[in-house]
């Protein structure tokens, strides 16, 4: 007699739910949005009102922001989803949080303790160059790798050893499942951090320009006006 071998997976942890009146929530891992996003979510905040107690530490507080963007994001597309590309719900998350950044970076400025007091720093164009570029290739890389290698879910599911499957399950506990919004939340972590270096860099080499124009007009101005006094 042979006897066929049945293999049974059974689901981790499904007995952790909560029932609230007639409402029942499975709390059972994986989540869509894992454990360590929500404590970084929740340092994130911490970080954003440390800054508005203290008011120092500007660049804390932008990485805070980021942190909590990307979170907000990734959330906001978990609860509703896009009836379109990932990579276009990608590339718009990160323009829209890129901006957020800058505005909100922007509104801390003149909050920041002896911002008054700053001197003034020559800048170095080659280097705000290659700056720009660094920053570009944080989405253009990170969109590319997402497009050849989307977040799909259940993912572990379709591994092929048994180690690989519990090794992708234990990352999926801690981080979340492999699906959109954990994709959204990394792409707009990095993404539109560099995105926003990025903008900053041009904005910043565009004021450079003005100003040196501004400052070699000047000059002629004050010697004409010092030859009619003569």
């Amino acid at each position: 007699m042979k006897f066929k071998r049945e293999r049974i997976y059974y689901t981790r942890y499904s007995f952790f739910d909560l029932r609230l009146g007639d409402m029942s929530i499975d709390l059972s891992l994986p989540w869509a949005i894992g454990p360590f996003l929500w404590a970084a979510t929740a340092a994130a905040s911490y970080g954003i009102f440390r800054f508005s107690r203290r008011r120092d530490g500007i660049a804390g507080a932008l990485i805070s922001a980021l942190g909590l963007l990307a979170f907000i994001a990734a959330f906001a597309v978990h609860l509703w989803r896009p009836p379109v590309d990932h990579v276009k719900v990608l590339l718009v998350a990160q323009i829209v949080c890129a901006g957020a950044l800058i505005l909100f970076g922007w509104l801390l400025w003149p909050v920041q303790e002896q911002v008054r007091n700053a001197v003034a720093v020559t800048v170095n164009k080659p280097k705000i160059i290659k700056g720009i570029l660094a920053g570009l290739a944080f989405p253009v890389i990170l969109d590319g790798l997402f497009y050849l290698w989307p977040a799909t879910s259940g993912y572990c599911g379709k591994l092929s050893s048994r180690y690989s499957m519990s090794k992708c399950r234990g990352q999926e506990d801690i981080f979340g499942l492999h699906d959109l919004p954990m994709e959204i939340y990394f792409g707009v972590l990095f993404g539109a951090f560099g995105l926003s270096v990025s903008i900053w860099g041009v904005f910043v080499v565009c004021r450079n320009i003005f100003r040196t124009k501004r400052g070699a007009v000047t000059p002629v101005v004050e010697d004409r006006a010092g030859e009619n006094y003569e």
